[in-house]
């Protein structure tokens, strides 16, 4: 029997769904907390490349700066 939501499965039950389709229903309702955990870790990773190019804009255009009070400084 694949992995389910037992509390689903047992509701399912006591509100009288046939006992196939209930287990079915609670199969498929605990295959989406692992498609949530998918997106939580690429959410993450978006974040860590999302800090990284904020460092990259930030230093160069700090170095833009720098070149530009070179070339018209006095």
């Amino acid at each position: 029997m694949p992995v389910m939501l037992e509390k689903t499965y047992r509701a399912f039950i006591a509100a009288h769904v046939p006992e196939e389709q209930a287990a079915d229903a609670a199969a498929e309702l605990a295959g989406y907390e692992d498609h949530f955990a998918r997106i939580e870790k690429r959410l993450v990773q978006m974040d860590g490349r999302i800090n990284l190019l904020t460092w990259m804009v930030g230093f160069n255009l700090a170095m833009m700066v720098a070149v530009l009070f070179k070339v018209f400084g006095r």
